[in-house]
């Protein structure tokens, strides 16, 4: 019977980590500092799971690139989201063009900067949404 929940255990980690994720990113301030919040949608074996995120500017577009996922050490068992938070550095318009890039698929959104917070509006989109 181990050996059956072994195998399933290592078919479900290998099915997770081969599918295509989806990612759900929202704004907020911390002392007037733009923070990216983004979390996958999928739920990975292991609690504390972050997502690898990098940005850049091209011109007055700021790119996010989502450069896989890091296991915690030690991996307790749990079923949650990976995550992953930064602070945006160079916002200082009131709309800006935001690009995700991950394995290859790229979507597009324009961000609206308010003293109410932050709205996003997607020029094309396929694997991210936005939390308001």
């Amino acid at each position: 019977m181990k050996m059956y929940s072994v195998f399933f255990c290592l078919l479900f980690s290998a099915s997770l980590f081969g599918q295509s994720h989806s990612f759900t990113f929202s704004l907020r301030e911390n002392d007037g500092k733009p923070i990216l919040h983004v979390s996958t949608d999928a739920t990975f074996p292991c609690k504390g799971y972050t997502i690898q995120v990098h940005q850049a500017w091209n011109s007055d577009t700021v790119i996010i690139y989502l450069r896989g996922f890091r296991r915690p050490t030690p991996c307790i068992g749990g079923m949650e989201s990976a995550t992953s938070e930064i602070q945006l550095m160079g916002i200082q318009r009131d709309t800006v063009a935001m690009q995700f890039r991950y394995e290859g698929l790229l979507d597009r959104w324009k961000v609206f900067v308010g003293k109410s917070g932050y709205r996003a509006r997607p020029t094309s989109h396929s694997f991210t949404e936005f939390d308001r």
